[in-house]
């Protein structure tokens, strides 16, 4: 038996005592509402993307048309950067550094044999320039007196949620791989971004926070489930103090510990 004993004001007599009167109400509303839930959450992610489209009518959505008239390959243009950076001082577009451009053609051979070709649009960074009619572009691409470079990857957005999901996917891994690659330095790092990865990175921390905040949820709920049910038998029997106090109690002990 718990020392727990609960007086006439505490608040859990008062749940109790309406719980019982309107048993029936309660149990029907929460099993009503679970149901009602249930439905709505299996369709959420089915239901939802991760594009940002302006309302219908509105004035970005007549802008946006717009572009899309007048520009069309820009307005279907998506870009991921990747961010090369040397932790030595030596710069990556010396002469005796053979880094960068066969980092540049690391991606260039990979991206050009991905799977579904429609997707790849083309890759930008110092090497695609310098030793072309556009070489001025090349200082674009590089910073922190060399230090510093990025490639940038053109890609087609418009092609489906599953089908840009697959190409953000495989260049995360590509960029992974490189890392690994004999040619490339210990002292040096790289990475990757752009929109879309932000995008399904926080579709993806919603996802893991609807899991964790899944069995909370259902915890709270099932404490109040017993108390309800316990608070009914207890109408029934008149032994409010012996059976409430313990289910409830050990109840509220168990949903402390969860959360």
């Amino acid at each position: 038996m718990s020392d727990y004993h609960y007086s006439e004001s505490d608040r859990f007599s008062v749940c109790f005592r309406r719980a019982a009167r309107w048993r029936a109400a309660v149990l029907l509303f929460w099993l009503s509402a679970a149901v009602t839930s249930a439905f709505f959450a299996l369709q959420f992610f089915s239901a939802t993307n991760n594009q940002l489209q302006p309302p219908p009518g509105s004035l970005a959505a007549q802008a946006d048309q717009l572009f899309q008239q007048e520009f069309p390959t820009q307005s279907a243009t998506a870009t991921l950067i990747v961010l090369l950076e040397s932790h030595n001082n030596q710069s990556l577009i010396a002469p005796d550094n053979p880094l960068l451009p066969l980092l540049t053609e690391y991606y260039l051979s990979a991206l050009n044999h991905y799977s579904d070709a429609a997707m790849f649009f083309g890759l930008d960074g110092y090497e695609t320039f310098i030793n072309t009619s556009l070489a001025a572009l090349a200082v674009n691409y590089v910073a922190d007196q060399g230090c510093a470079s990025v490639l940038s990857i053109s890609y087609d957005r418009t092609l489906g949620d599953s089908r840009l999901d697959d190409f953000v996917a495989f260049s995360r891994s590509l960029t992974a791989s490189a890392a690994s690659q004999p040619f490339f330095p210990p002292d040096h790092s790289i990475g990757i971004t752009g929109i879309d990865p932000l995008f399904l990175d926080v579709e993806k921390g919603t996802e893991n926070d609807m899991v964790r905040i899944v069995p909370h949820c259902t915890s709270i709920l099932c404490y109040g489930s017993e108390c309800v049910v316990c608070a009914s038998v207890c109408e029934c029997m008149r032994e409010s103090e012996c059976v409430c106090e313990r289910v409830c109690v050990s109840a509220r002990e168990r949903v402390s510990a969860y959360v």
